[in-house]
């Protein structure tokens, strides 16, 4: 039975090794930043919990993060799959008992098998040809899109073919620098970056700005889903609050919208629309609408992003692992639709 999954694209701005103070790449890429990983993660001395590159990141929310699979097409397409480590209770998972009002619901404590990594796995289309990622989200999953981001940063910054290490006397390596080959010296003052940026429409992020003093009404739309862990506390709050307003509950996800009447400096329409940019894939970022003075349309900022639903034949498990050789034929075979949505810079 097909899947239908949200394809949502995104710009590589940067991806390699960059001057201090210069967007101009020295060396390295994505097709090479992919390939180099392949190889890393495919060393037969590595387990997957060896994959990992950061540990918790201070400040930013972000879990660790581990490579699941990573697969390349023939047609030079890659798909990555992480796994995205949640959030333990003394290394045990904790669960909800859904069914119970709010306030008295019980929470169990459950212990992972031994080597067990609780957690949930993200998907990640590469076209390398259009300098575009696209997050592959099937429903009740969030896309990961920020954790993948920073693991590809770690990963050159830290383990790429490219990191020169030297081993000083207490015998623990110690990275000096980055080459583009194994015979040369790091090159002075080069530092490893991944950037990405949504992919819009042109229009509608531009006439919300335009029309930001005629802004009166801020609007959001969620969906969360019980059965994804790190929404679960979110989810049992938000129905908890009578400024809210309705909920519809459907198959473990409820949707949610609520608004309010507002006028916005630059400075605050910016910080939105910043937000939204950054966290827009997450579910309880759904969607952010805007109604202007005369005018009773919606204006939603979720509009002006490259996004699109497809069918893909592959059924994900109950923890929404799928096969990831097959996902990637499914996903080549939708390549037209995907590429479609990429602006022309005519």
């Amino acid at each position: 039975m097909p899947e239908e999954v949200t394809i949502r694209l995104y710009q590589i701005k940067k991806c390699g090794y960059y001057p201090l103070r210069s967007s101009v790449r020295s060396f390295g890429g994505i097709a090479e930043t992919l390939q180099q990983l392949h190889d890393w993660v495919h060393d037969p001395r590595k387990s997957l919990a060896d994959t990992k590159v950061f540990d918790v990141v201070d400040a930013s929310g972000l879990d660790p993060v581990y490579c699941f699979d990573i697969k390349r097409h023939e047609s030079g397409l890659w798909l990555l799959v992480t796994w995205n480590k949640s959030h333990t209770t003394n290394g045990r998972v904790a669960s909800v008992d859904g069914t119970r009002p709010v306030g008295v619901a019980g929470v169990t404590l459950t212990d992972p098998p031994p080597g067990g990594i609780p957690g949930y796995p993200t998907y990640f289309l590469f076209l390398p040809n259009q300098s575009t990622l696209a997050t592959v989200q099937f429903d009740g999953f969030r896309n990961g899109h920020m954790n993948m981001c920073e693991y590809l940063r770690q990963f050159l910054a830290k383990y790429s073919a490219y990191v020169v290490e030297v081993e000083p006397d207490d015998g623990e390596d110690v990275i000096c620098g980055y080459s583009p080959s194994e015979n040369e010296d790091p090159m002075p003052d080069v530092v490893p970056r991944f950037e990405s940026a949504p992919l819009t429409v042109p229009g509608p992020v531009e006439f919300i700005r335009q029309n930001r003093e005629r802004i009166r009404k801020v609007i959001r739309r969620n969906k969360l889903s019980f059965s994804v862990p790190n929404e679960r506390n979110m989810l049992l709050r938000l129905l908890s609050l009578q400024s809210v307003g309705n909920a519809e509950v459907h198959q473990g996800i409820v949707k949610t919208r609520y608004e309010v009447n507002i006028r916005l400096s630059d400075e605050e329409l910016e910080a939105l629309i910043g937000e939204w940019e950054r966290h827009g894939d997450d579910a309880k970022w759904q969607d952010v609408g805007f109604v202007v003075d005369g005018d009773a349309k919606i204006h939603w900022l979720g509009r002006a992003y490259c996004r699109t639903e497809i069918e893909v034949n592959v059924e994900p498990d109950g923890a929404g692992i799928v096969d990831a050789q097959a996902l990637l034929a499914e996903l080549y075979r939708n390549r037209a639709a995907i590429l479609s949505m990429i602006p022309r810079n005519d």
